[in-house]
């Protein structure tokens, strides 16, 4: 097998395991987000992130995350300074890409998303968290066509992984996604249960010590617990 294929069989692995697990977006890629003040607004869009991550850690069935979408869409409308509304409506629609049985519908739902990250980006919200989402929707692009698009989108996911361990080396999913990558690799290829341990560890221990993030991002743990058992 050559390198190209072997690339393509690490990329495959974020599309994989997540998907197992787990209306039209108001701007374009290319369009900024408001950054003025908050005001009691903000407050109230708090009260909403709160009522709504509960609902998205239990989420599993496409009808749930298309009503998550919606509604994190309605909070990042009412107060476009705040990245967490965006970043969730975002991860909702890569979770329909990596759920969704029509693979027509796998390129729009990562669009959705894409023009969320790229607006996040450009007005300077480009942190690590959202970097994880960028290799994670060209993961779930690969479903479309593994042989045109592996090589070249799981690379690109795996290159942008690796800067963000090196960035910030404490973001638990950036291990737990190239953990998955490994362990799903073939054997001889350097892939498998030992070679990946070491990662699941890491993203557990990262997840351990950012048990209070509140409103932060925090999807993950369970599934670094899960796979990190399957290492043992």
């Amino acid at each position: 097998m050559n390198l190209g294929i072997k690339q393509a069989i690490a990329g495959l692995v974020l599309l994989g395991t997540f998907g197992v697990c787990c209306a039209q977006h108001q701007f374009a890629s290319t369009t900024s987000i408001n950054t003025s003040k908050p005001g009691r607004q903000e407050s109230r869009e708090k009260a909403g992130l709160n009522d709504l991550l509960p609902q998205l850690d239990t989420a599993r069935s496409t009808a749930t995350y298309e009503r998550l979408a919606g509604s994190f869409n309605k909070l990042s409308a009412s107060n476009r300074k705040d990245w967490l509304p965006f970043y969730y409506e975002a991860y909702c629609h890569l979770r329909l890409a990596l759920l969704t049985a029509d693979k027509k519908q796998v390129d729009v739902y990562c669009d959705r998303a894409s023009a969320i990250l790229s607006a996040l980006e450009q007005r300077g919200d480009n942190n690590t968290e959202i970097m994880c989402l960028q290799a994670l929707e060209l993961s779930a692009r690969i479903r479309v066509n593994v042989m045109d698009r592996g090589v070249a989108y799981s690379t690109l996911s795996n290159e942008i992984l690796e800067a963000v361990i090196e960035k910030d080396p404490e973001n638990p999913r950036a291990w737990l996604l190239r953990g998955q990558n490994i362990f799903n690799m073939p054997d001889i290829f350097g892939g498998g249960k030992a070679p990946a341990k070491p990662y699941f560890e890491a993203a557990v221990a990262c997840f351990e010590k950012q048990k209070n993030t509140n409103l932060k991002p925090r999807w993950g743990h369970q599934m670094a617990n899960l796979m990190l058992e399957k290492c043992q």
